[in-house]
């Protein structure tokens, strides 16, 4: 189905990272951006109102954004850099972490350091024995 829309972009532009949407109704009508790098993924939609209703022209924007993107992912070995520059713009996902696995982990260091402090609390007690000759 994307494939209609090469002939009006320049030769050589693919459509990687790019998808049409086209939903029945008065619904979203355009394309998406995402890339995922380092496990954050970049998401922006390109809607065709904002371009007279024209697949064609906001393909165009699409490439144009895409491109930008890759271009500040290539320029830059911090993708945390980059995720702050296109999250004012986009709607950007983090990593998902597992929540039972964060709260588990958040029990276990909290009775170590409850532990240690025990030992610790031991060890200050204890008087030292003296050897008996």
């Amino acid at each position: 189905m994307n494939e209609q829309y090469l002939t009006s972009l320049p030769p050589g532009t693919t459509l990687r990272n790019l998808t049409r949407y086209e939903t029945e109704g008065k619904y979203f009508h355009g394309w998406r951006v995402c890339i995922s790098r380092r496990g954050y993924q970049f998401i922006r939609y390109v809607a065709d109102s904002m371009h007279d209703n024209s697949p064609v022209e906001s393909l165009r924007a699409a490439v144009a954004m895409r491109d930008a993107i890759l271009a500040d992912l290539a320029n830059t070995d911090n993708v945390g850099r980059c995720l702050r520059k296109w999250q004012r713009e986009t709607k950007v996902k983090r990593p998902v972490k597992n929540p039972k696995r964060a709260a588990y982990m958040r029990k276990r260091r909290k009775l170590l350091k409850q532990e240690e402090a025990v030992k610790a609390a031991e060890a200050s007690a204890a008087p030292a024995e003296e050897p008996q000759a």
